[in-house]
């Protein structure tokens, strides 16, 4: 090998080792600056937990997060509880141990896990255990503040703790999300073999909801730190769509969709398209559960009477004026005020 051949090889090999050394030092720089960019974020995330239980126990609730730490590195990032509870008003509720995660370049679209039992304890009232195979949440924020939440549970059962049990559902779901209009919230919520034990034992129910509020009551963000809605409401009242409801047990079913109104004292006022397919069954089981309500349960009744002389399947007008409801020209009674 000639003398100028060697020194181009030592050359190349040089350059060869100095291109790997380079990458070498570019990959240590870039995983010692994302670690700094995570661990900034981790703290930022804890200040902003710290600053929310802050603020809501300037409201009369109290949170904690039992063992809380922040965890994911170096791709995600995610809040860690062994246990939660929240105190407000003399009530109590808690469950078991928190998870969450998001990925660290999108921090707004976070998926949370939450074991159970959760227990209730309400002033005045039994003791309540709310137990799930699986419970999940999902939410999407940005900078204006909540976009979209959802929540769903599986297999869960309500029962008065340690004595007997309310309810099971293999399934539960609700969402809510911001609508193209301004100021409104899309609605949405299921239930899947909802099975109602007290007072009466019904079901299996299959519910299915979806609304329109417009204007909503109050932002996603607000309707979650809301100490009490039912005072936005009877300061504002609440207008919207519902877009489908159903209910059905079995092969009775009832469909309803119009718009609705109510007033601040609690007043329903509506136009209501229903399509019933035999809603005999469906609508003496109401009753069954309602037999301590007896504007409803009468108002289930007669209701239940006018859609079956139509036949098995029928669709008919229900309008509701100040909770005065009638079917044409035929009255069905007087609904109680919601609140």
């Amino acid at each position: 090998m000639s003398r100028s051949a060697g020194q181009n090889h030592g050359r190349n090999r040089f350059r060869g080792a100095l291109g790997a050394a380079l990458f070498v030092v570019a990959i240590l720089v870039l995983f010692g600056g994302w670690s700094g960019l995570w661990h900034w974020a981790s703290g930022r995330l804890s200040g902003e937990i710290d600053a929310g239980l802050q603020q809501l126990a300037s409201r009369g609730v109290a949170v904690e997060c039992a063992g809380r730490n922040i965890r994911g590195f170096p791709f995600r990032i995610g809040i860690f509880c062994d246990g939660v509870s929240a105190n407000a008003g003399g009530g109590r509720i808690s469950a078991g141990a928190l998870r969450s995660a998001a990925q660290a370049y999108q921090p707004g679209r976070a998926v949370i896990e939450l074991d159970g039992p959760a227990e209730i304890e309400i002033p005045r009232r039994p003791k309540l255990s709310l137990s799930w195979t699986s419970a999940r949440a999902s939410v999407l924020a940005g900078l204006s503040g909540l976009r979209r939440g959802s929540v769903e549970l599986r297999n869960a059962g309500l029962l008065v703790f340690g004595v007997r049990p309310l309810a099971r559902a293999a399934d539960l779901q609700g969402h809510a999300r911001r609508a193209q209009e301004p100021d409104s919230i899309e609605i949405a919520a299921s239930a899947s073999a909802l099975h109602l034990l007290q007072p009466a034992e019904a079901g299996p129910f299959d519910i299915e909801f979806q609304a329109l509020l417009d204007p909503a009551p109050a932002s996603l963000d607000e309707l979650l730190r809301a100490p009490s809605l039912p005072a936005r409401l009877r300061r504002d009242g609440l207008r919207g769509t519902i877009h489908h409801l159903r209910l059905a047990i079995g092969e009775s079913s009832l469909v309803v969709s119009g718009p609705f109104e109510m007033s601040t004292n609690g007043e329903l006022s509506g136009r209501f398209e229903l399509m019933a397919n035999r809603p005999e069954d469906l609508l003496r089981a109401v009753g069954s559960l309602l037999r301590d309500e007896d504007e409803i349960r009468a108002f289930a009744d007669q209701l239940a009477i006018v859609l079956s002389l139509a036949g098995e399947r029928t669709e008919a007008t229900l309008v509701i004026d100040r909770g005065a409801a009638r079917i044409g020209i035929v009255p069905l009674g007087k609904l109680p005020r919601l609140f």
